[in-house]
């Protein structure tokens, strides 16, 4: 498995876990912290692929 396979299974077991966290104890702050989990993995993934950083795109399509 490829490191880039293990992230994006550990992000999503992390926002699964917060997800269920949610269900189980339901107030505003878990909510609040689904929301946040999860806009953080999905920065977090984009950032791995290079999505903010246009120097690296060009290089990528470059390469291509």
């Amino acid at each position: 498995m490829t490191a880039r396979r293990k992230t994006y299974l550990l992000w999503l077991a992390l926002v699964t876990f917060v997800a269920i966290i949610n269900v189980i104890f339901k107030n505003s702050l878990t909510q609040v912290l689904v929301m946040v989990t999860a806009c953080y993995a999905l920065y977090q993934l984009l950032k791995m692929d290079h999505v903010f950083d246009r120097k690296k795109r060009r290089e990528n399509r470059a390469s291509r």
